[in-house]
């Protein structure tokens, strides 16, 4: 998190954050516990968790006891009639 204060109980408020890449952007707890929301520049064209893994320690506590160290496919958003 890069916002050095925060209103206790506040869930909606705004708070700036700083992803494992060094993109900074600005989100309520809310919508990233509840919501699953990270980093919009990380997370606009694809789902890349294996490189993220590999440089946030937070989200690798979740990723690697389901996916193979070497996993590491990129899953783009871009989805048209073709791929279904």
């Amino acid at each position: 998190m890069f916002s050095t204060e925060m209103n206790k109980g506040d869930w909606s408020g705004n708070l700036e954050f700083q992803c494992a890449f060094g993109h900074k952007f600005t989100a309520s707890p809310r919508l990233i516990l509840e919501g699953g929301h990270w980093c919009d520049e990380c997370e606009r064209k694809s789902w890349n968790y294996g490189n993220r893994e590999k440089v946030d320690p937070l989200f690798a506590q979740v990723w690697d006891p389901l996916h193979d160290p070497d996993e590491l496919r990129e899953y783009p958003k871009e989805v048209s009639e073709k791929d279904v």
